[in-house]
């Protein structure tokens, strides 16, 4: 099933650039319903955190799929519809110890393994943002925290 909602789509860009908001869901718990082929399922975007805003016109959020796992910043200083967009890829297999999960998956599908707790600004300017990014605590986890650096389009 689709389902479009209203709003301003401005990630990931597929949907930006066809101004579409559409989502595809499935009753996962009910066996006469009809699933997604694998790959729709491996395009499928997982929120992985809160929207946290790190000024009055950016917000950051974490957002997983079993392809890229990625840290992303929209700046809406100059509108919603002319948002700005930067995303920074996270290494999964740098940051969860695939010998000590409970499957063996490869690669790891940070939908699964990822959660950011918060994230902080450490600079801002105007081309971007250094962020401290706070990942939930797992038995699985190599780190608790990644830095990244997000650089704006200039456009």
């Amino acid at each position: 099933m689709t389902v479009s909602s209203k709003g301003i789509a401005v990630y990931p860009e597929k949907n930006r650039r066809e101004r579409s908001y559409s989502v595809t869901f499935f009753d996962a718990t009910r066996e006469d319903t009809p699933r997604p082929s694998t790959d729709a399922l491996n395009a499928m975007h997982g929120l992985r955190s809160d929207l946290f805003w790190i000024s009055e016109t950016r917000f950051a959020f974490l957002d997983c799929s079993i392809n890229s796992s990625q840290v992303v910043l929209v700046d809406l200083q100059r509108g919603v519809a002319n948002a700005r967009v930067a995303s920074a890829v996270i290494d999964v297999s740098a940051v969860v110890d695939a010998s000590k999960l409970p499957v063996r998956e490869m690669p790891i599908d940070g939908r699964a393994w990822l959660l950011a707790e918060s994230m902080d600004v450490q600079e801002m300017e105007n081309a971007g943002a250094k962020l401290r990014v706070w990942l939930k605590w797992h038995p699985y986890m190599n780190v608790t925290y990644l830095d990244v650096n997000l650089n704006l389009p200039t456009r």
